[in-house]
């Protein structure tokens, strides 16, 4: 069994009621891609995590792509995260 399996079977053993959710999980993590989202409170650091995650992957290899959501369209953007002037920007990162 791998780490993910492993993982699975540790979190859905102490939180039976979440096995749903693992098995969403399991389907999402089948790519090989990590999905993140992080959601917080207006000027908390989220920009400033999401950079240091990009930065880590950056630094051992991977490709770092930016983007950010318009309307619900996804629109690509070579421009690193940056925060935020106003608590309800029009941009989802």
């Amino acid at each position: 069994m791998n780490v993910c399996g492993k993982a699975k079977r540790d979190v859905v053993s102490v939180l039976p009621h979440r096995a749903d959710d693992m098995a969403r999980l399991a389907v999402l993590l089948a790519d090989g891609e990590p999905i993140v989202t992080v959601i917080g409170k207006f000027n908390a650091g989220k920009s400033s995590l999401c950079n240091l995650l990009a930065d880590r992957f950056a630094a051992h290899g991977k490709t770092v792509e930016y983007f950010y959501l318009d309307a619900g369209r996804i629109v690509e953007t070579r421009e690193r995260f940056k925060a935020s002037s106003k608590p309800m920007s029009g941009r989802a990162r």
